[in-house]
């Protein structure tokens, strides 16, 4: 089945999108505060609660693909997420197209705004980060941060 997605302006990859997951929709909007997907069989209302056909979908925000403004390799120590949520969630962090590492994060049951301060694993190292956050339940992102760390190109290092 393919995915389905919806996002700002600018190609895919270029900026932050959203997704529904394993649904055979080749096209989404959001008409007067309802959702549809349409394919080739016709268009289809999908936002009904946390349920699409009795069956809760994974809502996923994927940020754009970046190397900071840094053209060196770097690490990522903490990710920083606002968020308004009251369920787990999982933080996906891709470096260099290649590593992938996942975390579940779980936020406060307060479903208010939280700052979120995620560790990042020590052995990722590199140019280009995407982050990806999913979850069977509503959320909402107010800001996503990432503290970095580069150590320049032809630096030596004292033993």
């Amino acid at each position: 089945m393919a995915t389905a997605t919806q996002g700002a302006l600018g190609s895919r990859g270029s900026r932050p999108t959203t997704e529904l997951l394993n649904f055979n929709y080749n096209s989404l909007v959001t008409l007067r505060g309802f959702s549809f997907g349409a394919n080739s069989d016709g268009i289809y209302r999908v936002n009904v609660g946390d349920l699409i056909d009795g069956k809760r979908f994974n809502k996923v925000v994927t940020f754009a693909t970046s190397d900071f403004s840094i053209h060196n390799n770097k690490q990522v120590y903490f990710v920083y997420i606002g968020i308004y949520a009251t369920k787990e969630f999982t933080l996906t962090v891709t470096v260099d197209k290649n590593t992938v590492k996942s975390c579940k994060v779980k936020p406060a049951s307060s479903g208010g705004l939280q700052l979120l301060k995620v560790p990042i694993w020590d052995e990722l190292q590199g140019r280009y980060w995407r982050i990806s956050l999913s979850t069977l339940y509503d959320f909402m992102i107010d800001d996503i941060r990432a503290l970095v760390s580069v150590r320049p190109a032809g630096e030596a290092i004292a033993c």
